[in-house]
């Protein structure tokens, strides 16, 4: 059984718009800020700061701070076009290009992203949000390396991030250094006890190193804490099922399937379970 990464169930999770200079951590914030706000509060924040903008025409935060409020509300051209206008007035806004960027990734519009991203980075080598979103980037690209690269500086200058810490773990996990994955996804939940994809890479550095009961431990958080995570359920049956306790597997691998009837390496767990116990 292969493993399953995360990195695609949680892409959108660990990218965030830099409205302010602070660094953005991960966990389970949606991308944007995306506030559970509702339409006319969008709205309503958007006609707040377009008075900001007649008042202060020519001031780049204003139009920064009006993208960030379209990027929550999802309006994502009006949202390049206010970034685009911060630019103009100031092209070393490294703030704004980061947000663009970010934009074009939600837009699936890589390569439009990765120039803005390096763009914010030339015009300021400490930023981490750029740092993070830049190896985001790599990742979907396959190009770990650059990507481990990124998240390292990343955290160098935010050492609380913990997306960084969750996709540098998962890249340490493809690599089978699994001592370095354990210990940037034990960061990862420190930071963010409430989340549910590090528990599962850390699942799966104990499930590569024989630790199956904390394992089995793990895949349960990571189940129970992301809806329909069929992959979680069955981790946790295979845990079992190496700690020789065939119920639990069972009850693990049927879970999965009750999910998705036809997930090959459930049914496969599933099947052998039921041939030892006859």
């Amino acid at each position: 059984m292969r493993p399953v990464t995360v990195f695609f169930i949680v892409i959108s999770c660990l990218l965030a718009l830099s409205g302010c200079q602070a660094p953005v951590i991960s966990g389970e914030q949606s991308y944007a800020t995306l506030k559970p706000l509702s339409t006319k509060q969008h709205e309503n924040n958007i006609l707040s700061l377009t008075s900001v903008i007649k008042q202060n025409p020519d001031d780049p935060s204003v139009y920064n701070m009006r993208g960030t409020a379209h990027g929550d509300a999802r309006n994502y051209s009006k949202a390049i076009a206010d970034f685009s206008k911060a630019i103009e007035i100031d092209p070393s806004y490294f703030q704004a290009f980061a947000n663009r960027a970010l934009i074009h990734v939600r837009l699936k519009q890589f390569d439009k992203a990765m120039s803005d991203f390096d763009q914010a980075l030339t015009l300021s080598t400490e930023y981490p949000v750029a740092y993070f979103g830049r190896g985001m980037l790599y990742r979907i690209k396959n190009k770990q390396a650059l990507a481990l690269a990124d998240f390292n500086k990343t955290l160098e200058f935010a050492p609380d991030h913990a997306g960084a810490y969750f996709n540098r773990g998962e890249i340490y996990l493809a690599r089978g250094d699994n001592a370095l994955a354990l210990a940037d996804f034990n960061s990862a939940i420190d930071l963010q006890p409430n989340s549910f994809a590090p528990y599962y890479g850390r699942g799966l550095s104990r499930i590569a190193t024989g630790n199956y009961k904390e394992a089995y431990d793990d895949f349960y958080v990571a189940a129970r804490r992301k809806k329909g995570f069929y992959q979680a359920w069955t981790y946790r049956g295979l845990a079992a099922e190496k700690q020789n306790a065939p119920d639990e597997a069972s009850r693990a691998y049927q879970r999965a399937l009750s999910i998705n009837p036809h997930y090959k390496p459930a049914k496969e767990g599933l099947k052998r379970v039921k041939v030892k116990s006859s």
